[in-house]
């Protein structure tokens, strides 16, 4: 019986609590960013890595999720990927928080620290690479505002921007011009400059954290932006921040409805639940008032998408550039 019980968590592990599934995102994002630096003109931060390397960087990130090696099945299933952080009084910088829950912890705040303790130490190349990858893994969920409200999302819970295909994925990453993705946007070289010029560097380990929260931050106000095409609605809508003492918050829950559906020659009624809306055509009501509601077809959500996509490949830019004299 526990032979099975274990068999179907282990099964579960890689469903749980993905920014991006591996087909539209930790496949791709550190690929793109090393192209992104490219075309900003920093080849000579570039040139530290070979094109293989950088390969090995997303084999890393990827086998966060999928691999035995080098990143433990059981940290996948134990530890989950959502954010909490508290600020030191001391020195105002953030910490991951431990956010136990039976067996299970909902931040990923032990494999983070390992991948701190064995970044240093590691003196192979390619496992060092590796372990950046793992840096790449966590940063990129951060891109993902399920990951940090945070909204709990596994198997049957399913968060509507993990299956949703960025524009990024058009072309292949060497032929993917960046540029901005509206009139009123910085291009995507300027935003670079911008994040990367205020991390500080005297305590370089620290970079990975400052990363890792610039990226958080940039979610955050994301989730403050005007929803384009319904005034008085923003992206925050589509989820709920968690109850005082609760650790995870929620998506927008639909009310019940009653359909008629044709099904063995006659009308019969069904309860449809509309679960979660972010990503998914549907009707998004105003803290559930019918009288303000906002439609959304799937063509709707694709800047708020892509831009999200690329905060994340921005962020692997920056943890390219920082670690770039390491190689």
């Amino acid at each position: 019986m526990k032979n099975i019980l274990l068999f179907i968590l282990l099964s579960a592990a890689t469903q749980l609590s993905n920014a991006y599934v591996n087909e539209y995102g930790h496949n791709r994002i550190a690929l793109m960013a090393y192209h992104f630096l490219e075309q900003c003109g920093h080849k000579s931060i570039t040139r530290h890595y070979s094109i293989n390397d950088i390969y090995t960087v997303v084999n890393g990130s990827t086998s966060v999720d999928t691999s035995v090696l080098p990143f433990s099945i059981y940290n996948r299933l134990f530890d989950w990927h959502f954010y909490k952080a508290e600020k030191s009084i001391e020195n105002g910088t953030l910490t991951l928080v431990d956010t136990p829950w039976f067996l299970f912890n909902g931040t990923f705040k032990n494999p983070w620290e390992k991948l701190l303790v064995k970044y240093q130490k590691e003196n192979d190349r390619n496992e060092k690479l590796k372990w950046l990858g793992g840096f790449a893994h966590f940063i990129e969920d951060m891109a993902n505002p399920a990951h940090i409200i945070p909204a709990f999302h596994m198997a049957g819970v399913k968060d509507g921007i993990d299956d949703f295909k960025s524009s990024y994925y058009n072309k292949p990453p060497s032929e993917f011009i960046f540029k901005a993705i509206s009139k009123h946007q910085l291009h995507p070289c300027k935003v670079f400059e911008n994040r990367y010029s205020q991390l500080q560097h005297k305590i370089s380990i620290s970079v990975f954290n400052q990363v890792r929260d610039n990226l958080v931050e940039v979610t955050k106000n994301e989730l403050k932006q005007d929803i384009d095409h319904c005034p008085g609605f923003k992206w925050a809508d589509f989820y709920s921040e968690a109850k005082e003492g609760d650790f995870f918050g929620g998506f927008h829950m639909q009310k019940l409805q009653t359909v008629f559906r044709y099904k063995n020659k006659k009308w019969q009624k069904h309860i449809v639940n509309e679960k979660v809306v972010i990503g998914y055509e549907g009707t998004l009501m105003k803290n559930n008032n019918s009288n303000m509601t906002c439609s959304f077809i799937k063509s709707a959500y694709q800047p708020f998408i892509d831009r999200l996509f690329l905060n994340a490949i921005i962020a692997d830019a920056m943890l390219l550039k920082s670690q770039a004299k390491t190689f």
